[in-house]
């Protein structure tokens, strides 16, 4: 009887370990249980990894990924969030132009510290989309990288480790629309 009691006690204390340090984690694995691999928001369908979480709407997709106490411990310091929006800035500057946008996007992070490290082409959902990577700066931890598709379209913002940045662009090449 008494073994039993300790079998039973290091099992709840085991259990109670894992939820206390991979919480998120677990969350996350819920998630995908009950709404499969993929998430549709913003008019596309994307991909989401197994340790995200996504928040979907008729204008806008988020991509969670927090980190657990051990994650973030001896794995990774900063979790990612990934924005996908449909919906332009407000007035006055629901009439800009991509560049535009750029340029007053550029202006603000500059004056934050931030600096550019990094730009790409990519192909979202068949419409060419131009991203660039912003670091060091401001309220900027990790990375930030903007996307914007040629001739407007979604507004797309990603905050995380530099070393999520090859997944962020995987994710969405591969996203559909929907």
């Amino acid at each position: 009887m008494r073994r039993t009691t300790a079998l039973l006690l290091a099992a709840i204390a085991i259990v109670a370990i894992v939820a206390w340090g991979f919480r998120p984690e677990a969350v996350a694995i819920g998630w995908h249980v009950r709404h499969g691999l993929h998430a549709n928001g913003a008019g596309l369908r994307i991909r989401v990894p197994l340790l995200f979480t996504a928040i979907e709407g008729d204008q806008s997709l988020v991509l969670i990924s927090p980190m657990g106490r051990f994650r973030a411990r001896f794995v990774e310091k900063q979790g990612s969030v990934l924005f996908i929006s449909t919906r332009r800035p407000d007035p006055p500057y629901e009439n800009e132009t991509t560049e535009q946008v750029w340029a007053r996007l550029s202006q603000s992070l500059e004056r934050q510290g931030a600096r550019v490290t990094a730009t790409r082409n990519i192909t979202i959902a068949g419409r060419t989309a131009r991203c660039i990577q912003y670091e060091a700066g401001g309220m900027i931890v990790g990375v930030d990288v903007w996307c914007l598709p040629e001739g407007g379209g979604r507004l797309i913002d990603y905050l995380g480790p530099r070393s999520r940045v090859q997944e962020l662009y995987s994710i969405l090449e591969s996203a559909q629309t929907r």
